[in-house]
This record gives C-alpha cells, sequence and structure tokens, in this order.
C-alpha cells in the first residue's frame, strides 16, 4: 500500500521543527452482484479457522464473523483474502456494548458505573431497583439472567451505538489481503423488540411486548433521559433506517438481510413484511433480502410475502432453518428454493437452542446437510436459467445446454461446484446413480472430510458403466444412532471432458497501479488451443478481456498475459480460460489488489490553531480526509521520510474523515 508524507513546518517561538504526518488509505469494496446472496452464516457455534476453511471448500466468499473470536484471528489468517464479511447483530458485540455484557442477573453484584450504564442505555420497564427495573429480552434458561434492549426511543442512544457499529465494522476490515465488509444481518428483526417475561407456572421465557409492563409501547422516561420517539416502534424504526444509511454511506455496496421467524404473519411477533407493508416509510425498512428461520416452504410458497406492497422478490429470500434435519423437509426446502431462484443458507447456529442434534462444528454436520444448502446457491451463480430447474415432489434437478447440473433424490444428491466444476455427491443409499453427461470421463475419486475436503483415493467405493457412476454394494452409509437419521456418505469428482483443454489460474504478477501480468497453466489436450484471461472488479462478473496466446501440444504449457487499464485501490477477480475445438474450459477465480495512488489531504496544527508556543509541550491538531479512507498516521522531528515497515505508525479506526488531538512534547532548539 503506498505511503505519501506532508511535511509541515512551525514557526515556533524558541524552537522551530519539522513534522510529518501520513495518513494511509484504505479501501473498502463489496460486491454489487449476486453472490453476497451465498454466505455462509455460522456465527454462533465453532471456529473462525474452521468457518474460513470450510467457506473455501464449499464456494462462499462470504462469512458471518463469529461472535467473540479476535479481530487478529482474523486478519492474522492468511486464508481470508478474499473473502467478505457480515456481522450478525453487532449490537450485542462487546465494543457497541462498551465492553458491557448484553445480560443482566438478578444475583450478580454491579458496580454504580455499570448500573448507571446500563440505566442509561436500555430500556427501562418499572421503577424497581436495578437491574429488575431493566425490560427483559431472551432469558438465558433461568428467571435470573436475561437479556437487555437498547431504548431505541432516545435518538441519543441510536446515534451512539450506530456510530460503533462502523467502527467496529473498520477495525475487522484489511483491505490489503483483501478481507472487506458485506453487511449486516439482523436476527428477530421485530419492531416490537424482543421483550419476553418469565411464566413461573409453565416455568418459560414466553414472548411479550412493553405494555406487558408499562401500559403502552414506550419504556419508562427516568432522570434526565428524553424520549425523542413516542413509541418503542418508532425508535426501532429510526435505528434501523439510520443503521442502513450510515452503513451504505460508509460502505455503498453493503447489504442488510433480516432473519424473522416467519416472513408474513398477521398473528406472529417474529414476522416482517406485514409490520411495515401499510408504513410510510416501508421502503426504508425494506432489507436487501429476507430470511425465514421457519423450516416450512413459506419463503417461497406464501404470496403474501411478494404482493403485499413490499419490494421483495423470490431471487431475493433465502430459508435458514435450523430445527428440522429430516431427509425430505431438506430436500423439499432446497428444491423450492432451486425451482424459484432463491437461496439456502446457514445463519447463526448449526441448531436453535433445544434442537436435537446439538450440531457444535460443521464437521459434525452430516453430509448431505452441508451439500443439500449449496445445491439450489449453485444453480443460481451457474446461472442455471429458472425454465430448466424442475421439482415433482421427489426429484430436484437442473440442466444446462442440455447437460445435467443438479440432482437431487433420496438415494443421491450430486451438483457441479459453481467455481471449479468438480462434482460434489452425497450418497444417502447404495442405489443412488450419478449420470455423467456425453464425453465425460472421471479422472479421480475421492472420499471427504468434516470439511467436504478432498481426504483420499475413493475409487474403490464404485463402478463406472458407460455414463453411471454406482456405488458398490459393499459400502456402508453411516447412520446416527441417536435418531435413525441417515448422514450421508460424501465425495468428490474430478471430471474431463474429452480433447477439452485443461488449466489452472495462475497468479497475478508485477501488480502496478494500473497493470498487472496474469499466468496460469493449460494442457491443450492435443488441438490447437487459443487462452486468455477474464476479470472484473465484481466476483463473477468477467466484463474484460486480455490478450489471447495461443499454445498446442499434449502437456502442461505455462502462459502469462499482461493487462493494463487498471484502476488503482481495486480488488480484481480474474480467471483463465482455454478453448480448442473440443470445447472451453474455464479456470478458478483468483483475485489480486492494485496499489493505491491518491494521497490523503491532510494538515497539522498547535494548540487549536496557535501560530507560536512557549512551551515544549503541545497539542497537535491533525486532520486528514479520503474518499477511501485514513488508517494510520506518523509524527516524526526528523525530516527523514520513514519506511512503511518502519516503528512508530499510530493506527487509527479507518475513516474517510480523521482529526485527532495529540499531546506532543517539542524537543530543545535555539530562540530568543
Amino acid at each position: 500500500m503506498k505511503r505519501t508524507f506532508y511535511i509541515l513546518t512551525f514557526s515556533i517561538f524558541l524552537i522551530a521543527q519539522f513534522l510529518f504526518i501520513n495518513p494511509i488509505k484504505s479501501t473498502s469494496i463489496a460486491s454489487a452482484d449476486d453472490r453476497w446472496k451465498n454466505y455462509y452464516g455460522i456465527a454462533w457455534d465453532d471456529t473462525s479457522t474452521k468457518h474460513i476453511k470450510y467457506a473455501k471448500q464449499m464456494g462462499y466468499d462470504y462469512i458471518a464473523i463469529k461472535n467473540g473470536a479476535t479481530i487478529s484471528s482474523y486478519k492474522n489468517d492468511s486464508n481470508i483474502a478474499g473473502l467478505k464479511f457480515f456481522f450478525i447483530d453487532p449490537i450485542t458485540y462487546i465494543p457497541v456494548l462498551e465492553n458491557h455484557k448484553r445480560w443482566v442477573s438478578t444475583t450478580q453484584s454491579y458496580t454504580q458505573v455499570e448500573k448507571d450504564w446500563y440505566e442509561r442505555n436500555m430500556v427501562w420497564k418499572s421503577n424497581d431497583p436495578f437491574p429488575r427495573n431493566l425490560a427483559s429480552g431472551y432469558f438465558q434458561g433461568t428467571s435470573t439472567s436475561y437479556n437487555v434492549e437498547w431504548d431505541w426511543q432516545q435518538q441519543r442512544v441510536i446515534d451512539e451505538v450506530v456510530e460503533r457499529v462502523i467502527a467496529l465494522v473498520h477495525s475487522y476490515e484489511d483491505t490489503t489481503l483483501p478481507f472487506t465488509f458485506a453487511g449486516i444481518l439482523i436476527d428477530v428483526p421485530s419492531l416490537r423488540g424482543e421483550f419476553n417475561y418469565w411464566d413461573s407456572v409453565t416455568n418459560t421465557a414466553k414472548y411479550t411486548g412493553l405494555s406487558y409492563w408499562t401500559g403502552s409501547d414506550s419504556g419508562l422516561l427516568h432522570g434526565t433521559i428524553t424520549h425523542e420517539y413516542a413509541t418503542y416502534r418508532e425508535g426501532k424504526a429510526a435505528y434501523l433506517k439510520k443503521l442502513a444509511s450510515r452503513m451504505k454511506q460508509e460502505f455503498p455496496n453493503a447489504k442488510w438481510v433480516v432473519q424473522p421467524w416467519r416472513m408474513y404473519s398477521t398473528t406472529s411477533i417474529d414476522e416482517w413484511v406485514c409490520g411495515i407493508k401499510d408504513r410510510a416509510d416501508k421502503d426504508d425498512l425494506t432489507p436487501d433480502m429476507l430470511s425465514q428461520e421457519n423450516s416450512n416452504t413459506e419463503f417461497v410458497d406464501n404470496a403474501s410475502n411478494f404482493n403485499s406492497g413490499v419490494n421483495i422478490t423470490k431471487d431475493r429470500v433465502e430459508n435458514t432453518q435450523h430445527t428440522d434435519v429430516t431427509e425430505y423437509q431438506n430436500r423439499l426446502i432446497a428444491a423450492k428454493a432451486g425451482i424459484n431462484g432463491a437461496w439456502y443458507n446457514w445463519f447463526g447456529s448449526f441448531m436453535a437452542a433445544g434442537a436435537f442434534p446439538d450440531f457444535q462444528s460443521i464437521t459434525e454436520v452430516y453430509p448431505r446437510l452441508r451439500l443439500i444448502r449449496a445445491i439450489p446457491n449453485w444453480d443460481n451463480l451457474n446461472n442455471i436459467p429458472l425454465a430448466n430447474r424442475s421439482w415433482d415432489g421427489s426429484i430436484y434437478q437442473s440442466t444446462k445446454n442440455g447437460n445435467l447440473q443438479s440432482y437431487i433424490s433420496s438415494d443421491v444428491m450430486f451438483s457441479r461446484h459453481w467455481k471449479n466444476g468438480k462434482i460434489f455427491a452425497v450418497f444417502n443409499t447404495i442405489n443412488g446413480v450419478i449420470k455423467l453427461n456425453a464425453g465425460e470421463t472421471v479422472t479421480s475419486m475421492q472420499n471427504t472430510d468434516g470439511y467436504f475436503v478432498e481426504s483420499g483415493d475413493a475409487s474403490a467405493d464404485f463402478n463406472i458403466t458407460g455414463n453411471e457412476i454406482r456405488l458398490k454394494s459393499s459400502v456402508t452409509i453411516d447412520v446416527d444412532s441417536s435418531n435413525s437419521q441417515i448422514k450421508g456418505k460424501g465425495y468428490i469428482f474430478t471430471l474431463k471432458s474429452s480433447g477439452t483443454p485443461t488449466v489452472i489460474t495462475g497468479s497475478a504478477t508485477n501488480v502496478t497501479s494500473n497493470s498487472t501480468t496474469l499466468t496460469g497453466t493449460v494442457n491443450p489436450g492435443g488441438l490447437s488451443t487459443t487462452v486468455w484471461f477474464e476479470y472484473d472488479t465484481i466476483s463473477g462478473s468477467y466484463s474484460s478481456k486480455s490478450a489471447t496466446q495461443n499454445v498446442s501440444g499434449s502437456s502442461d504449457v505455462t502462459v502469462s498475459i499482461p493487462i493494463s487499464g487498471l484502476s488503482p485501490a481495486k480488488t480484481y477477480y480474474y480467471r483463465i480460460v482455454a478453448q480448442s475445438a473440443a470445447g472451453t474450459t474455464k479456470g478458478a477465480e483468483m483475485t489480486f489488489t492494485t496499489p493505491d495512488t491518491t494521497a490523503p489531504n491532510c494538515s497539522i496544527g498547535i494548540n487549536n490553531g496557535d501560530s507560536y508556543t512557549k512551551s515544549p509541550t503541545v497539542t497537535l491538531i491533525l486532520s486528514a480526509t479520503d474518499d477511501i479512507g485514513v488508517t494510520d498516521y506518523y509524527l516524526s522531528t526528523n525530516s527523514t521520510i520513514p519506511l512503511a515497515t518502519a516503528a512508530g505508525w499510530t493506527a487509527v479506526t479507518s475513516t474517510t474523515s480523521y482529526t485527532a488531538s495529540i499531546p506532543y512534547t517539542l524537543s530543545s532548539g535555539d530562540g530568543s
């Protein structure tokens, strides 16, 4: 990343010195196409390392930040390069809570500072002693411990929380990798809030509204607190609108997704469409995508989701259920998503609280449950026309150019990975059959591990006759002994079409602000072959094409093609393409980032604009603006420009407008 230095001279009584301030730029990039709808949203289970490994293998370019994971656990993992991240409910993160917990306990002691913070920022339901005066959200399994809810009726709370969320996002971004912000996912978005009371009869928590305690949709006023919004519902709406607008101001391509239990319901508290459809601000409250937590198919089958005046279409909905592991219901959900161009993703946790089995890691999830959520998404990402997708109540299948793309039945499921073209398959019984397309041959059959990564030769498990791949009768399909559910057995097949070239996308070399050289490997397969690279700043778009190179022979050939006309401070996505008389082969996508060249605008002063000082102790007033982002500054009394790797750089939260007051001690000099 380029660093540009500004030298500022101070005419100071008794002292004349040089100081350097160097704001460093960062870039926030988010894809503007549909790839963001294909995300791996586990945030409450597993580890960040496992999230990243599985996402990379299954073609997820978007992941959710693990709640509780340190920033370093991401920034120190080079495998995150090229991924983009969502936050799920960032208002529950410790930095946004200013190092307080989201929940309180009636059996715990609190300092006065802690009490003051909670009472100043959270909703009051009564004038009882702390913490019983605070309205309860979700209970932590007991009547004495529960979440507390932000007082959205206060404009101050809205403003402060939103800015802390923006700062949180910047703290996780690493634009040099890149690892950049995708958006925010919101669980249980109900405008009436997530309030619960403890039912002493059933000894369980139950949903309610503020009126249960206060007699109206409003928290109690207390002390010097003011409510700029008459109801909690209006305050919550104001918060969501402010969050969405501020997020898109800072990150123009960022998305927001809400996950109610049902998308439309006239009776359920946890729904969305019915709650906003008659509001004047419904467009501002319409997210980029709606997610359904319920395990039924209403997410595409309930017409009220789409004809109630809220601008939501079927390609902007998803199912993220985490309660049903049965084979048919998951097949049904995937098929319904597939034929409607909708999505099937993971959100938050593998299984809901109290659901069984209680998967804690992706490696524990049944192979069939891992692959089933990928198949409708891959069909979307492979641009399979909806007219080429079908579901007859038992079998889902899709075709592209007359060739079978995906298939799901009770016996077997398989699909072609949207990035590498390999067949990912899970057999539920030994009766499953994978049918190859004309001219295809299998070059590798691999077992898979808990991340669905190739883990060893599996050719002994199969018989291939003609274009059919069948399991041998001796192969055992694992079953969960605790519930008799079939786990399935996963495999990956690498294919080759007769005569078509094989390719490997290589690295980008000699990257400058406006050019680079792309490399790759091609085996022409004995035919004259034309090779080029496709690239764009949007993943999967490839609107630009390099010059071509002609190769021939039957062995691997290294190709190297320069491209120019690039823009600085951009991440580019590229892949190799080889075409011969036998067909066209496209390589896996890779990325490179061009360096930044435009310096920030900055200034420096002392003591609120003083032109001189009689004291060596001063306050430096630093100011810098940049259209991309300021991330670091450097101060020195030496006129030598420091290296980018030199000690002494001070990191700041990336921002387009940075100001700071910095205490500084000047060294002695000549004076009169």
